[in-house]
């Protein structure tokens, strides 16, 4: 519970609404919580319900979600936001992107390999959706390697940048390998003696 700030106090962080914290970041793939840390979808936000799909479908849920068009359940959306946790490091590299501090004068020859904030909070949220879905992929395919996974199809689709460009296969080979439910197919197989 400490990695995650609530709703109400980001809001209050950031100086936004309940309306902003929707439309301009939890619909752009900032992941929301509950208070024990388990992904959240709009109706388990909203209802309080359990809902049994997965992290990635909880995920495009809220990225396809909109309000709903009775005032009242749109009031009980905004207001259910506040309750809503979210990744405390996510939350920093959105903040210094779209609330930058003022500018410090640096040396920029001191640090030159350093990322920017604003490079942070990309690759976080594709990382932590690619492994949502490769979890997802391994529970119903438990025999698929990691390098069968790294070349599927809906891996490809997370691990796209948002210039169009993909992640390396070393890349995205490192954030799910740990995930692959089967160690005696982490790769290669082994040679046989003759």
């Amino acid at each position: 519970m400490d990695d995650l700030i609530s709703g109400k106090d980001l809001m209050a962080r950031w100086g936004i609404s309940p309306y902003e914290l929707l439309s301009r970041f939890i619909k752009h793939g900032l992941i929301a919580y509950d208070e024990t840390g388990k992904e959240v979808s709009p109706e388990e936000a909203l209802h309080g319900t359990d809902d049994p799909r997965g992290d990635v479908d909880k995920i495009n849920a809220w990225l396809n979600y909109e309000l709903p068009g009775s005032e009242i359940e749109a009031q009980r959306m905004i207001g259910a936001l506040g309750n809503l946790y979210f990744d405390k490091n996510n939350v920093e590299g959105i903040g210094d992107t779209f609330f930058p501090a003022r500018p410090k004068k640096s040396n920029p020859a001191a640090e030159p390999d350093k990322p920017k904030p604003s490079d942070k909070h990309p690759r976080a949220r594709h990382k932590k959706q690619t492994q949502a879905v490769a979890k997802d992929l391994w529970d119903k395919h438990p025999a698929m390697t990691v390098p069968e996974m790294v070349f599927h199809d809906e891996i490809s689709k997370m691990c796209q940048r948002e210039d169009g460009s993909q992640y390396s296969e070393r890349t995205v080979k490192s954030w799910i390998k740990d995930l692959n439910p089967n160690e005696q197919l982490k790769g290669r197989p082994k040679k046989k003696d003759k």
